[in-house]
């Protein structure tokens, strides 16, 4: 598996929200999660929707959410993802007249 292909899978299972890999043992335990289940991209699909279910439907209805954080120990243990909010924008600010 390469690093983008498990990135779309991962997005595609989340919907929008940034992805990210905490270590290169995320990339290694999804890889060998889906290979002793003997699968290729569809079983590593499914091991996401496992270890991911609780916030991919969460998700969706959350603006307050940047980035899902997904390492090691949420595919091995079946912790919940690190979610992230999202930066709050500098043009929200109220502006000041110019003087």
């Amino acid at each position: 598996f390469s690093w983008p292909a498990v990135t779309a899978v991962v997005a595609d299972v989340l919907g929008d929200p940034d992805v990210e890999a905490a270590t290169l043992r995320t990339l290694t335990e999804l890889a060998d999660q889906a290979l002793l289940r003997g699968t290729g991209a569809r079983g590593l699909r499914a091991i996401l929707e496992e270890v991911l279910l609780g916030v991919m439907y969460e998700l969706p209805s959350r603006t307050d959410i940047g980035k899902v954080v997904v390492d090691d120990k949420v595919v091995l243990e079946k912790v919940n993802p690190t979610l992230v909010p999202r930066e709050k924008s500098r043009a929200a600010r109220p502006r000041r007249a110019a003087s």
